[in-house]
């Protein structure tokens, strides 16, 4: 099991991830992952009173299939793609303010460094492409671009089962 967590240059919101390695080999694994984050935020102008009211909410999911370089050391270095789509939207005093989408394609690299068989830590970061459509529903102007991207690195701990 892997927690971490994520914000994104495109939306500001930070969501929780949650996932889980399955090993299909001992050099192969697959690594789903799933986020979710709803929110809401109040706007004043330090008088007192509430100006506006701002919902969000986000949900993502990921996929990685990763490939373990000597795994039966206690240190194994992985590597692999990873797909990860996000999406989220706003809305302020209820009405739709914008909705983002964006989809990474990755390569993922890390380290995996094991203190039992069954616990350890990881670390790991990604290169790739990002995707974006941004959606500006107050304005109605919609944005579409294609990055090179490099994703947070992300360090956590491992359990298995």
């Amino acid at each position: 099991m892997t927690l971490y967590s994520e914000g994104s240059i495109e939306s500001s919101f930070t969501g929780f991830w949650i996932g889980f390695v399955y090993h299909i080999s001992d050099s192969l694994a697959l690594k789903p992952a799933f986020m979710i984050n709803v929110g809401k935020k109040d706007h004043d102008d330090n008088d007192n009173t509430l100006d506006y009211e701002e919902t969000y909410n986000a949900f993502g999911a990921a996929l990685g299939v990763f490939y373990y370089l000597n795994p039966a050391n206690d240190l194994s270095l992985y590597m692999g793609p990873e797909v990860k789509m996000i999406f989220d939207s706003s809305k302020v005093d209820g009405d739709k303010k914008g909705a983002t989408q964006s989809t990474s394609i990755l390569v993922r690299v890390g380290a995996q460094y094991m203190l039992s068989k069954q616990f350890g830590f990881f670390a790991d970061f990604g290169l790739g492409l990002k995707l974006v459509k941004n959606e500006d529903l107050q304005d109605n102007d919609t944005d579409t671009y294609t990055t090179f991207a490099t994703e947070k690195a992300f360090v956590g701990a491992v359990f298995y089962f």
